[in-house]
């Protein structure tokens, strides 16, 4: 405040960390020789590198700023230069105490309790204008994201646990509904990058970033962790704890509390399983595997199953392992590497397994809602678990997919797109969220919406095996048939390329080679694709066989069948008596 720049700038919280740690700081006076030797004392006692010897907190630092000015007058702190004379001079003197005021604005803040971001709960009376311009930014709630944390450790071994902990504590503050946190899926693709923060901060929509780094040596573990306004750049809030390895998990939860005071967030509930008790070698297999899990590119799925598996059988009481077991095994399921009813039989049970070890895992109802509303068709059931999810979670943008699928497949399509585009607002750069918006808006006719959003999650994951086919039927809905063959054609799944491709000839007119591409889908196809198939049959007005496919479908529990609702190419059917006995039997004609 008194310079004009940050004491340790850099481009990316890498640099900051290094400048903090190796380069001393600028003498002030020589960015602004109006700063008077004593003054500058003080500032660079805050900066100083031995934690011994630096100012202690805030108070001690509040107390110094009032003695200097009680003991100083403004004409002695502010003596002009040779080269400085009457109004000029006098306007030095004057935004050189507007900055000591600012700073001891900001202290008092801090020192009094009140918060910087969120205002006290007994405090009516209107903001200023800065907390004015933070709301304009995101709304009345305040808004974090936490980024993944920057291993700085000389062997550079401890990616996994740093990424750890910024997940266990954006879980944490994600339990809290005064606070908007940004999905781990949007905060997570900053790593390893360089972006400005208030870049980052743009991105995300939220007006504060937490980030931080750990440091190993032996036994020794350092963490760091800052908190830093998006919109100018300062930091609001940092600590370090140095901890030994034997007790590195349980600074998770410490970390989390200190955050929380800091922006007086409080946590609701237990946290769940002690992190202490956590193998360290399971827990970096459960974050690697979760990794390959979001991301499903081609060999994915099987680096999955390995890594959850194993974490799972190093630490059988590690209740998030479970619930990301449940979602692989459901995968597995839907790829045909487990029969359907097998894998989805142990996804339920690792779903509930995980419940078991924690009742406020909010990621193991959504596991549980999921199966619920995707292989067992029970609405009710999937509606309670994902409700139970969000009042856990309500800031888990996998939840809100999950509440916004669900509704898209009870028919209910306006609240389905409101809360696609909420898990959107929450995990801005998740494919899966811009996924779930996409079907959303493509099940109630709105088109351009949806060609945005599944462009979108494209984008943001060129290699998932749906993105393009989902891209061509829009493109196939409105006519544009060039376009949509061109999409098709670029699916790298060969079974979902035929399923775009018998489509899109069809509507083209292209007979002989619609039929090439429907045969083939059939033959490797079935039983793994037959709501696909059926949905192909319709589309060509051969209505028995779509009905005879369905009826496939359901016996094999084919999960698309949860969205025969919106899905456009059922139309042709649904002037037809079997259309409602279908419904009925699936238990969406109420």
């Amino acid at each position: 405040m008194l310079t004009g720049r940050l004491p340790f700038p850099g481009k990316s919280s890498a640099e900051i960390f290094r400048s903090l740690l190796g380069d001393p700081p600028t003498p002030p006076s020589q960015l602004n020789p109006e700063i008077p030797a004593e003054l500058e004392r003080i500032v660079l006692e805050a900066l100083e590198k031995d934690r011994e010897l630096r100012i202690q907190s805030a108070a001690e630092i509040k107390a110094s700023l009032l003695r200097l000015r009680r003991d100083t007058s403004t004409s002695q702190l502010a003596a002009p230069s040779p080269a400085a004379a009457g109004q000029s001079a006098a306007i030095s003197r004057r935004k050189l105490w507007i900055g000591v005021a600012a700073v001891l604005a900001v202290i008092a803040t801090v020192w009094l309790g009140k918060g910087i971001l969120v205002p006290s709960p007994s405090d009516t009376s209107g903001h200023s204008e800065e907390s004015s311009d933070t709301s304009a930014m995101a709304g009345d709630t305040p808004s974090i994201a936490v980024l993944p944390f920057v291993d700085m450790s000389p062997e550079g071994d401890q990616e996994y646990f740093s990424d750890g902990l910024a997940e266990e504590l954006l879980n944490a503050l994600a339990k809290n509904r005064g606070l908007k946190v940004a999905g781990r899926t949007s905060s997570f693709s900053f790593k390893g990058k360089d972006d400005d923060l208030r870049v980052i901060g743009a991105k995300l929509n939220v007006t504060s970033i937490l980030e931080g780094s750990v440091r190993k040596a032996g036994d020794q573990v350092r963490i760091t962790v800052q908190l830093i306004n998006v919109a100018d750049g300062f930091h609001l809030w940092s600590e370090s704890y140095d901890r030994q390895l034997k007790d590195i998990f349980a600074v998770q939860k410490e970390i989390a509390s200190a955050v929380a005071g800091a922006l007086q967030v409080t946590l609701l509930g237990a946290r769940g399983t002690a992190a202490a008790e956590v193998d360290p070698e399971a827990y970096s297999a459960y974050l690697q595997g979760k990794f390959f899990l979001e991301r499903l590119n081609e060999g994915d799925l099987q680096r999955a199953v390995a890594l959850i598996e194993r974490a799972r059988n190093l630490e059988p009481s590690y209740a998030p392992a479970w619930a990301s077991l449940a979602r692989v095994r459901f995968r597995q399921a839907d790829y045909g590497d487990l029969p359907r009813t097998e894998g989805n039989a142990q996804a339920r049970q690792a779903a509930k397994r995980a419940i078991e070890l924690d009742p406020n895992l909010a990621e193991a109802y959504t596991a549980l809602g999921f199966i619920k509303m995707v292989y067992d068709w029970d609405w009710e059931g999937a509606d309670a678990a994902i409700q139970q999810a969000l009042d856990l979670g309500p800031g888990s943008a996998k939840a809100i997919e999950n509440a916004a699928n669900l509704a898209a497949t009870l028919g209910r399509f306006d609240k389905a797109l409101a809360l696609g585009r909420r898990a959107v607002a929450l995990d801005p750069l998740s494919a899966d969220a811009y996924r779930a918006l996409g079907l959303s808006a493509f099940y109630s006719g709105r088109l351009e919406e949806a060609e945005k959003a599944f462009r979108k999650a494209l984008e943001l994951n060129p290699q998932r095996v749906w993105h393009h086919v989902r891209v061509g039927w829009v493109l196939l809905e409105q006519g544009r048939l060039q376009e949509a063959l061109q999409e098709m054609e670029q699916s790298n799944f060969r079974l979902l390329r035929n399923f775009g491709l018998a489509l899109t000839y069809h509507a083209m007119g292209r007979q002989e080679e619609a039929n090439a591409a429907l045969t083939e889908l059939v033959e490797e196809g079935e039983g793994l694709l037959d709501f696909q198939i059926a949905s192909v049959y319709a589309y060509r007005d051969e209505v028995d066989l779509a009905f005879q496919w369905l009826n496939r479908a359901y016996e094999t529990r084919d999960a698309g069948l949860a969205s025969a609702l919106g899905y456009p190419y059922f139309r042709k059917l649904h002037d037809d008596p079997r259309w409602e006995a279908f419904l009925k039997k699936m238990k969406l004609d109420g």
